[in-house]
């Protein structure tokens, strides 16, 4: 299955649902329950980027992403990775997991 979970897309047919963003600043989190198998992968989309804002336009903006598998058990596990995105409207894949 290939389906995308996004802001206007916010939940999936397996269960995942990503939370709302009501001030376009993040942050959001999509949480799954019980992942199928299979590798999911974890893409950041920049979808504004002001032309009157000349530091964003040259610096871009900084995006945290982090992937916790088995949240609130004893076997929590965390990942944290930064990315600079610069191009408004272009997919950036920052990760993946694979479950078997």
């Amino acid at each position: 299955m290939n389906e995308k979970c996004y802001s206007f897309h916010n939940s999936t047919k397996l269960g995942g649902l990503l939370s709302k963003d009501s001030t376009a600043l993040g942050p959001e989190e999509f949480v799954l329950k019980r992942a199928m198998p299979g590798t999911y992968r974890i893409n950041a989309v920049l979808f504004h980027c002001s032309n009157h804002d000349q530091v964003q336009k040259e610096l871009g903006t900084v995006v945290n992403v982090t992937a916790t598998l088995q949240f609130g058990t004893p076997n929590e596990v965390s990942r944290t990775t930064t990315f600079r995105l610069s191009k408004p409207k272009e997919y950036y894949q920052v990760g993946f997991i694979t479950f078997r």
